[in-house]
């Protein structure tokens, strides 16, 4: 008998819809946590007091503490976003522990799609504090009894290719990966997981072939609390974290829904977050979702690239 995708049974637990869990049961159970997000944050915070079509990246310039639905001092981290070359206000996001230690959540299963408990993963990514992305990754990991080197973004390719050197799975920055690939071709991680900026086929192709790997995307976003959907072995499009998150497409220019399977903008919904709370959140990018079954057996649906 074919292994359930882990993502998948761990949305059968975090749900409580167990071998209920389907597409239709999914979407039922969404719509209630929409509804009760809705009206926490209608309660606790200024920007939602009154009900909105959209959120967009300039409410958060304009006014990030609008969103704040607890008292500062729960709040355990925040980050801030510049755009390029903009003199405007930053995006500030903020998230209290109990937020982060959700994404770790996601996570766990997330990287057993491409690790097994004895192995070991380097991250070139934020790092090494308890919530940057490769502190939530590294208490993830030890879950799963795998082993975790933090090295943080690539400053020095003499050092991370030794870091990587005795890596079982690599997880990094497109762009940084690539070079490191073209410096050191000698490395052969089992695993290559790339995040945190677009994903290139020509990346993907290059990684494979110098490192003779396997290469998994992962989307996310700061706004998502960095997780939000990772591919299977299958390569068929990104399993969302749909316990947290809601995703519709939306067309960019009218804001209308676009027909099932057709590309449009990502617009969010997070209903599992405490400190900031986003709803019908436009996140720029473009995107589709997937539906009918994945080569894993995962029937629930899956984010397409990005």
């Amino acid at each position: 008998m074919r292994k359930e995708n882990p993502i998948t049974a761990w949305l059968r637990m975090q749900t409580g819809l167990g071998s209920g869990l389907t597409p239709e049961s999914l979407a039922q159970w969404q719509r209630e946590r929409i509804r009760a997000v809705r009206e926490y944050a209608g309660s606790h915070c200024r920007f939602y007091e009154k009900e909105r079509d959209f959120t967009t990246p300039e409410d958060l310039r304009e006014d990030p503490e609008a969103f704040l639905c607890v008292p500062p001092k729960e709040i355990a981290r925040i980050i801030t976003l510049r755009t390029s070359g903009s003199q405007g206000n930053p995006k500030r996001v903020f998230f209290t522990a109990e937020d982060l230690e959700a994404t770790a959540d996601f996570f766990t299963p997330g990287m057993a799609l491409m690790t097994k408990p004895g192995q070991c993963v380097a991250v070139f990514m934020e790092g090494p504090g308890e919530y940057t992305i490769g502190g939530l990754l590294k208490k993830a990991l030890a879950k799963n009894q795998v082993e975790c080197q933090v090295h943080g973004l690539i400053r020095d390719f003499e050092a991370a290719g030794k870091a990587a050197g005795g890596a079982d799975c690599l997880v990094g920055i497109p762009g940084q990966l690539l070079r490191l690939s073209r410096l050191r071709p000698d490395l052969r991680p089992g695993a290559v997981l790339l995040s945190g900026d677009y994903v290139p086929e020509s990346v993907c192709r290059e990684l494979k072939t110098v490192w003779e790997t396997e290469v998994f995307h992962h989307w996310g976003m700061t706004e998502t609390g960095y997780g939000g959907a990772v591919e299977c072995g299958a390569h068929a499009g990104g399993h969302l974290r749909h316990g947290d998150l809601y995703l519709e497409i939306v067309d960019p220019k009218t804001g209308k829904p676009v027909p099932a399977g057709s590309y449009g903008e990502l617009v969010l919904t997070t209903f599992a977050r405490r400190g900031m709370p986003l709803i019908r959140y436009r996140t720029g990018d473009i995107g589709r979702l997937l539906t009918g079954p994945c080569g894993c057996g995962d029937l629930l649906p899956r984010l397409d690239k990005v």
